[in-house]
């Protein structure tokens, strides 16, 4: 099971998931049911580097997830 580790906001969302086969990182945000309005926002690191969108997650990795601040 792949951890997912949200912070701040995302705390809630943070859960163990069944991947099956490796997935994008685009595609943890509704994995893990986040709501629309925090999807646009997310970062995602793995092992302390930040991963892009299209890189992959598997069943054994621990994703800790955070909101980017926007704004000026």
């Amino acid at each position: 099971m792949a951890s997912i580790i949200g912070k701040g906001v995302l705390e809630p969302y943070s859960q163990a998931v069944d991947i099956h086969e490796p997935i994008p990182v685009e595609r943890l945000p509704e994995l893990v049911k986040l709501p629309e309005n925090l999807r646009e926002n997310i970062i995602a690191v793995r092992g302390g580097k930040v991963l892009t969108l299209d890189e992959l997650v598997s069943d054994k990795d621990e994703i800790v997830l955070f909101i980017s601040v926007m704004g000026g």
